[in-house]
């Protein structure tokens, strides 16, 4: 039986975006914790709603399977 698989995948490259996301989602809680005008409501509106959209993107346009 001849079957293909995909070669593994480093640390890095799994992880890279859910950690982007996750440090970005920290820094906009924490910045809605500091502030409540000007800057720190910008730094809360990105980090938080970053994520959002990067979630809705894939639940709307889900990406196709790549073939090697």
């Amino acid at each position: 039986m001849s079957g293909w698989h995909l070669p593994p995948l480093g640390l890095s490259r799994v992880w890279d975006w859910p950690l982007a996301l996750g440090l970005l989602s920290v820094a906009g809680l924490v910045s809605a914790l500091v502030g409540e005008h000007g800057l720190w409501l910008a730094l809360c509106w990105l980090g938080l709603g970053m994520p959002l959209l990067v979630v809705a993107r894939y639940w709307l346009w889900p990406s196709a399977p790549r073939r090697r």
